[in-house]
C-alpha cells in the first residue's frame, strides 16, 4: 500500500527526491560549466549591452529578442559574461527539474514511476551538455516545464505570467500556445477556452513587444529551405547530439513488451498536446536552423512519461 501523499513519510520522500534531482543536476552539469557555442557570442553581446559597454547597433536578431536571460546575467557582479550566463543556465536547469518533478508527480502513478522519470531526465545528454552552457536553452526548458505544471493544474493565469517571461527568453517557448489549445480541446471545459484566449493574447503581445523594442536592428528570419535541410542531414554534430538526446528514450520506448494499464486521460491529453508542437519545432529547426539536440530537449516533457508508462507494465 502506497504512503498517502500528505503523510510525514511521503513529505520526507518528496524532499529526498528534490534534493537528489538538484544535486545530480549540479554534479552532471558542472563539468561543462559555461561552455560556449557559436551562438554564445550573441548572448554575451546582449549582456554587455545591458551593462552599457557595447553599442546597440552591434546586436543581432533574432538573438536580441531573447534578451531576458542576458539582462538577468548582466546583474551578476564580478564574473565574466560566460560565467554569468552559465550560472543562469544551471539555476534554470535546477528549476526545470523542480517543476518537472511536480508535473510528472501529477501525471504519473506511484513514486517508483516518478523516480524512474526523474532519473531519465537528470541523467541525460541535455543536462550534461546544455544544463550550464552560456546559452538560453536551459531557461527555455524551465519556462516549458513551469508552464506545463500550471497548465495541467488548471492555473492558467500563472501559466500566462510564465509565458510572458518565456516570450522574452526564447521564441521556442511559444510552442506552449498550441499545446494549451490542444490540451484544452482534449479536456474541454467552457471556462478553459476563455483562459486559453487570455494566455494566448498576453504571450503574443509580449513576443511582439520584444520585437518592437529591437525593431531598429536589421531583421533576420529563420526561413525554412531545402539547402538548410540537406546541410543538417550531412552535419555530423547535428546527428550526434540528436541521437544522444533521443536514442536512449526511443530504445526504452521500443523494447518488446506491453502495458495493459491504459494511460489516464489527463496524462494522455498532455502527451498529445505537447508532442505535436515539439515535433513541429524539431521539423522547423531541421529546415531553418542548425539542428541539434537542444531542439529535442522540450520533447522530454511528454516523451519521458510515455516511456515510463510503457515500461511500467513489464
Amino acid at each position: 500500500m502506497e504512503t498517502p501523499p500528505s503523510s510525514p513519510e511521503a513529505l520526507k520522500k518528496d524532499r529526498t527526491l528534490i534534493v537528489f534531482v538538484l544535486a545530480a543536476t549540479v554534479a552532471l552539469a558542472l563539468p561543462r560549466f559555461a561552455h560556449t557555442t557559436p551562438d554564445s557570442v550573441y548572448y554575451t553581446n546582449l549582456l554587455a549591452y545591458f551593462q552599457g559597454t557595447l553599442p546597440r547597433e552591434t546586436l543581432q536578431t533574432p538573438f536580441a529578442f531573447r534578451w531576458f536571460v542576458p539582462a538577468l546575467a548582466s546583474l551578476l557582479p564580478g564574473v565574466s559574461p560566460t560565467t554569468a550566463l552559465g550560472l543562469c543556465s544551471l539555476v534554470a536547469t535546477m528549476g526545470a527539474g523542480f517543476f518537472t518533478l511536480k508535473l510528472w508527480g501529477h501525471l504519473l502513478q506511484g513514486r517508483q514511476q516518478l523516480v524512474f522519470a526523474m532519473t531519465l531526465l537528470v541523467c541525460s545528454f541535455p543536462t550534461i551538455n546544455y544544463g550550464s552552457a552560456a546559452l538560453t536553452d536551459a531557461a527555455g526548458f524551465l519556462v516549458l516545464a513551469a508552464a506545463s505544471w500550471f497548465m495541467v493544474g488548471g492555473r492558467f493565469y500563472a501559466m500566462g505570467a510564465v509565458l510572458i517571461i518565456g516570450a522574452c527568453v526564447r521564441e521556442s517557448t511559444l510552442l506552449m500556445v498550441p499545446a494549451l489549445w490542444l490540451y484544452t480541446g482534449l479536456l474541454p471545459r467552457p471556462r478553459r477556452y476563455v483562459a486559453a484566449l487570455m494566455v494566448t493574447l498576453a504571450t503574443l503581445l509580449a513576443a511582439l513587444a520584444s520585437r518592437w523594442y529591437f525593431a531598429d536592428l536589421p531583421a533576420y528570419f529563420w526561413t525554412p529551405s531545402w539547402p538548410r535541410f540537406l546541410a543538417n542531414l550531412t552535419r555530423p554534430v547535428s546527428w550526434a547530439t540528436v541521437l544522444l538526446t533521443l536514442l536512449p528514450l526511443l530504445l526504452l520506448l521500443c523494447l518488446p513488451g506491453k502495458n495493459n494499464v491504459p494511460l489516464p486521460r489527463p496524462t494522455r491529453a498532455y502527451i498529445i498536446a505537447m508532442t505535436l508542437p515539439c515535433l513541429a519545432l524539431m521539423a522547423y529547426a531541421m529546415s531553418a536552423a542548425f539542428m541539434g539536440g537542444r531542439f529535442c530537449w522540450p520533447l522530454y516533457l511528454p516523451l519521458i512519461p510515455l516511456v515510463v508508462w510503457r515500461r511500467a507494465g513489464l
